[in-house]
């Protein structure tokens, strides 16, 4: 067996006598104030950009559409007009395009009743389900046609989803 002398820096001995062996050493490191999950955390990359949102809370869906230059110009302006941004704009004039039509009694045209305020919790449009009609005072409510100027009295009967 052959022995040879080590020299240990941090140790109070100047040297130290080791016996080599076959046997694999295992270094002992002092226990770390961190938890094995936060050093599991550190070691794993982190993703770039917004963390992922839980299912349904999605922002959105995004429409790819198409305009032509001259559609576009006409869009920045009237976003301008209205102090919005084009996208902005486009989600109020769509949401703005859902409404509540009724009949005129006189001319048989159809005319506004109602639009529908996408931000009011019971007036939300979603597929295939059309919203409820509005409440309305004395359960009937008195309009004019912009048509012929006739003056009618409409009920929630008379209430039509329009959504164009």
């Amino acid at each position: 067996m052959r022995r040879t002398i080590r020299t240990i820096h941090a140790a109070t001995s100047r040297c130290c006598i080791c016996t080599p062996s076959n046997r694999h050493r295992t270094r002992l490191e002092r226990p770390s104030c961190r938890s094995l999950e936060t050093l599991s955390q550190q070691n794993r990359k982190r993703k770039v950009g917004r963390p992922k949102l839980p299912k349904g809370a999605a922002k959105g869906r995004i429409v790819p559409v198409r305009f032509t230059g001259e559609d576009m110009q006409a869009m920045m302006l009237a976003a301008q007009a209205s102090s919005q941004s084009i996208s902005e704009w486009v989600r109020s004039v769509v949401r703005h395009s859902f409404r509540w039509v009724v009949e005129c009694k006189n001319c048989q045209k159809e005319f506004t009743f109602h639009f529908i305020n996408e931000q009011h919790p019971r007036e939300a449009v979603t597929p295939k389900v059309e919203p409820p009609k509005p409440a309305l005072r004395n359960l009937a409510e008195e309009r004019t046609c912009p048509h012929c100027n006739c003056v009618a009295i409409y009920k929630r009967v008379d209430l039509k989803f329009m959504a164009n």
